[in-house]
């Protein structure tokens, strides 16, 4: 079959052209990429055989690094130019874990690509008027078929416009999750780099207000796993998934995408691409722009002009970030492990270093200050909790369009300031840039709550529900309110990174244990705070207090813990509110509602009006005055 290759031949119905790149029936010619047509001609060559995707890859792209998924990208353009089916193939069929093998007849074609194999419209002689009348008929005949043609063109009759683009096989793509890029550099150590590409281009799918897609931390425990895709896709409530791989030799960067349909684990669209190392960003976009085209998404004027407008940063300055976002991840991941603590904290100081050392590099790069922001913000340092803020006004004096940026800025409005206007300003701005944030909608949620706007609350609860893959189960769930949302603040706090943030879901779902009357669930939840935090001899007395006289034994033996370690440290003073609360000793919580307040505990802006540890003193008439003080609406 090697002549093949060198000339033309017909493919059942199809007459190939490999010289030209072009396949043609019934007067329509289609072109196709030349590597395209080059696997096409590698199969023709062993027609009936079944073809290993290695000789296909060494054949096709014998001196150029490609993943599988440029082969498969291939077979998949073949399929749809002619429109053959995966699981009922005519033309080309898979061999499970080998290859492909080409079914559909070849036949050569004599000769060259010339004349001789193409059909001919010669007749017989025609004299006289009967010459006219017949060129007339012909020409009537092929206006009438021009014109059938272009109207069902422009109804899309039988999906004819869609096939004739190239788009009839694309399923309707709603959400997608990028899983983690494979590291395929000959440096382990460039694994933060596969990291960098991962979650920019997720960012920048992020922006299309249309598509829903899973966050990078979402995606992150699937880095090492096995599971099919469809049920990633299923775990993540997403419609497809891309996966790919990055490879770095110098100053060259190649990446390999995928783009697969959950469902039916179809490969809609692969693609892979060379690049400068300088060039990252340009090539993240133009991954972003082909995928957002490919399932037709929609996108305003905005969205499309983020995809296309170059943006400009130090090469090398991009590379430090990279490493700084990474060692982050890295410090939060191991912040869960109890003794990690040193370890976590030199990741930790590695991510700090790493965004200082990009700032330095390109003062005009707003991400890195961001970055700084996130790192002091996460790691605890106090001491550096006057940059925090600084640094988050000069990322969006720079880039205004940084959702993270405002969000986090309305924080310290909100918790900090009690500057509820300015909260709001950028809790919006925020969700006005990427709307399809979910810690976005959460955030803003909690504020429209604690402003006591709580149906405006309560849609914005929906939305993060809608759109946090890790929640989205709690639309189909049977249990009760009060039930599910202690599964939801169970979940909270295993998702949680910080200790922080572990500590605060912790303490809510003790109270939430609590109301549902799961006394001893709650206090076990408590004594493991305690001991999280290094208070082992609270833990053990709320143990004991509650051995000996129940749930309002273990109360009152934390009580007491609680205030002999406020003698030489600091405590959450809620934490006494709610106890003496619940006692019933309401001028011992007042008297720590105060102290919080004297001390401007963010407490008090984010939960009087709504956190149910305030429950058991709210009928007081101490605690409205509270409210009017703190100056939040009646």
């Amino acid at each position: 079959m090697g002549s093949v290759v060198d000339g033309d031949f017909r493919l059942a119905s199809w007459l190939v052209r490999p010289s030209l790149n072009s396949v043609s029936r019934n007067g329509t010619s289609v072109q196709l990429e030349p590597k395209v047509m080059a696997v096409l001609v590698c199969l023709a060559a062993h027609a009936g055989e079944p073809v290993t995707k290695e000789n296909l890859l060494q054949t096709v792209w014998p001196d150029t690094f490609v993943g599988e998924g440029v082969l498969v990208r291939s077979i998949f353009e073949l399929r749809r130019v002619f429109e053959d089916e995966a699981k009922e193939p005519h033309v080309i069929q898979t061999i499970a874990k080998r290859g492909y093998r080409l079914v559909a007849p070849v036949i050569l074609v004599n000769g060259t690509s010339g004349g001789s194999s193409v059909a001919s419209l010669e007749a017989e002689p025609v004299h006289g008027g009967a010459r006219w009348g017949h060129a007339w008929r012909i020409a009537l005949a092929v206006v009438g078929v021009v014109l059938l043609c272009g109207l069902l063109f422009a109804l899309n009759t039988g999906g004819l416009r869609d096939r004739m683009l190239g788009k009839s096989d694309v399923p309707v793509i709603r959400s997608l999750a990028v899983l983690p890029l494979k590291n395929l550099s000959d440096d382990p150590a460039q694994k933060y780099f596969t990291y960098g590409m991962a979650d920019e281009l997720i960012a920048d799918l992020s922006q299309i207000s249309t598509l829903k897609v899973t966050s990078h931390t979402s995606v992150l425990r699937y880095e090492n796993g096995d599971k099919p895709i469809p049920q990633i896709a299923r775990e993540l409530h997403v419609d497809a998934v891309v996966e790919g791989a990055v490879q770095r030799s110098g100053d060259r960067v190649r990446i390999t995408a995928q783009l697969i349909y959950a469902p039916n684990d179809t490969h809609v669209w692969a693609r892979s691409y060379d690049r400068d190392v300088h060039d990252v960003l340009g090539l993240q976009n133009a991954v972003a722009r082909e995928i957002a085209d490919e399932i037709r998404v929609k996108m305003t004027p905005v969205e499309a002009a983020h995809l296309t407008r170059p943006r400009a940063v130090n090469p090398k300055a991009l590379d430090v970030y990279w490493k700084g976002q990474y060692h982050l991840s890295v410090a939060d991941n191991i912040s869960k492990a109890k003794g990690q603590e040193k370890l976590s904290e030199d990741e930790f100081h590695q991510a700090l270093a790493s965004f200082q050392q990009a700032i330095e590099l390109d003062p005009n790069y707003a991400p890195a200050y961001l970055g700084y922001s996130d790192a002091i913000s996460e790691s605890g340092n106090s001491a550096l909790f006057a940059n925090e803020r600084s640094a988050l006004m000069k990322a969006l004096e720079l880039d205004d369009s940084l959702a993270k940026a405002h969000w986090a800025l309305a924080e310290r409005y909100f918790y900090e300031d009690w500057n509820w206007a300015a909260a709001e300003k950028e809790y919006k701005r925020a969700l006005e840039v990427e709307p399809n944030s979910a810690e976005a909608h959460y955030r803003y949620a909690n504020y429209l709550d604690a402003m006591g706007r709580l149906e405006e609350g309560l849609k914005e609860h929906g939305l993060q529900l809608q759109l946090d893959s890790d929640l989205s189960d709690a639309f189909e769930s049977p249990l009760t309110p009060l039930e599910l949302q202690i599964e939801r603040t169970r979940k909270r706090k295993v998702m949680a990174t910080r200790g922080s943030v572990v500590n605060e879901q912790s303490w809510r779902l003790g109270i939430l244990l609590a109301r549902a009357g799961r006394y001893e669930e709650a206090t076990d939840e408590w004594r493991t705070l305690m001991t999280r935090n290094e208070w082992t001899d609270v833990a053990e007395a709320i143990r004991r207090g509650y051995v000996t006289a129940g749930f309002h034994g273990a109360l009152r033996e934390w009580a007491k813990g609680l205030e002999s370690a406020a003698k030489h440290t600091d405590i959450p003073e809620i934490m006494l509110v709610y106890i003496y609360g619940t006692l019933g000793e309401n001028n011992r919580a007042f008297a720590w509602l105060e102290k919080a307040y004297q001390e401007r505990d963010g407490s008090l802006p984010s939960g009087l009006k709504v956190d149910l540890a305030y429950d058991p003193i709210r009928s007081d008439p101490r605690f409205a005055e509270m409210v009017h003080r703190v100056g939040l609406p009646p």
